[in-house]
């Protein structure tokens, strides 16, 4: 058995992984930015902005969203 590599099954597998991966980056921020790491807040809300997420709200140090 062989894998084609342009198959559309391979293509789409590529774009899975690439959003595993983003949505286990942006877990992973979400936990430091609650435990009120300032960078990984500043990066999720710089991510969330770029990605269309405009309101997203800037936590509180040391305050849990609500």
């Amino acid at each position: 058995m062989t894998q084609d590599p342009s198959h559309p099954a391979m293509a789409l597998n590529a774009r899975l992984a690439e959003v595993e991966c983003l949505a286990e980056s942006h877990q992973h921020l979400s936990k430091e930015s609650l435990a009120g790491n300032k960078p990984a807040n500043a990066v999720l809300h710089k991510g969330m902005c770029l990605q269309g997420w405009e309101g997203f709200p800037t936590l509180t140090w040391g305050a849990k969203p609500a």
